[in-house]
């Protein structure tokens, strides 16, 4: 699996294990190991050496859908083969560059369509946005159609909710296009009205706690296990119809030969019955 996208996904690349000053942000008093070291813990252990899957980051922070297409059209994808590629793009455009749904969506799903004419056989999953809020933040379900104080980060849900649900559509009219819903792992509905969960507010915009990645990454292993267990599951299906029609095809060319086979010994009498009667 390949993991492309922003700041989200350039967590789990692979740091080395000394102090991130800018990134750092402790989860409990005296803890040592810095914000990034342990993020790409949670992600070497879902999709490590020693996981079910493999997977690697091509994640960059800041980036926007422009940026990362750019990537992927100057040489970035060329020679990988992964089964899966991971979409997690979009924050920066909404949030930083203030760019509306539309053309949040269109940046997301030009990446896809990029990947599924480039890779045929590999399938694209698109990661859903997530809310970009902080802890105990209470989401706006219905955005304000003037779009007044949009800095705060409650009233952007209503138009990550947007643009997710057409992913979703989009994922639903592409048999190798899948959508991933992170919301279980960001937002409690326990309550009246929606709330933050899992993020935290270093800097601007909002990123995961080390506890909500591991949660995220869990999900998205179990995802990878329900979609490629299916497409081996249709592949050697596939294959056993593929055996069952060399079988009649061997079994037919076997009847051929036998009614030949036939023929020749009928001629064979005829022609032993006529040399009898010249003798």
């Amino acid at each position: 699996v390949i993991f492309i996208g922003d700041e989200l996904a350039e967590a789990w690349a692979d740091f080395k294990e000394e102090e991130d000053e800018e990134n750092e942000v402790e989860e409990k008093e005296g803890a040592e190991e810095s914000y990034s070291v342990r993020s790409n813990r949670a992600f070497q252990r879902y999709f490590g050496k020693k996981a079910k899957f493999s997977g690697i980051s091509l994640g960059a922070e800041g980036d926007t859908s422009s940026n990362l297409l750019w990537r992927l059209l100057n040489g970035e994808m060329q020679d990988l083969e992964p089964k899966v590629w991971w979409i997690i793009i979009g924050m920066n455009d909404l949030v930083v560059h203030g760019c509306s749904e539309e053309v949040v969506l269109m940046g997301i799903l030009r990446i896809a369509e990029e990947i599924i004419l480039k890779k045929p056989t590999a399938k694209v999953v698109l990661n859903g946005m997530l809310p970009m809020a902080r802890m105990q933040d209470k989401l706006k379900e219905n955005g304000d159609k003037k779009r007044v104080k949009r800095w705060m980060g409650p009233n952007y849900w209503a138009s990550i909710r947007l643009v997710n649900k057409h992913l979703e559509e989009f994922s639903g009219k592409h048999n190798r296009v899948e959508y991933f819903n992170p919301a279980p792992y960001f937002v409690n509905r326990s309550g009246k009205q929606p709330a933050v969960k899992n993020m935290i507010q270093k800097k601007f915009p909002n990123i995961p706690t080390v506890a909500g990645y591991k949660e995220w990454l869990e999900g998205i292993s179990n995802k990878l296990d329900k979609y490629l267990n299916s497409e081996e599951k249709e592949e050697a299906l596939n294959n056993n119809k593929s055996d069952n029609v060399n079988t009649e095809e061997v079994e037919e060319n076997t009847e051929d030969v036998e009614e030949n086979t036939e023929d020749i010994e009928e001629n064979t009498e005829d022609v032993e019955e006529g040399s009898g009667e010249n003798n």
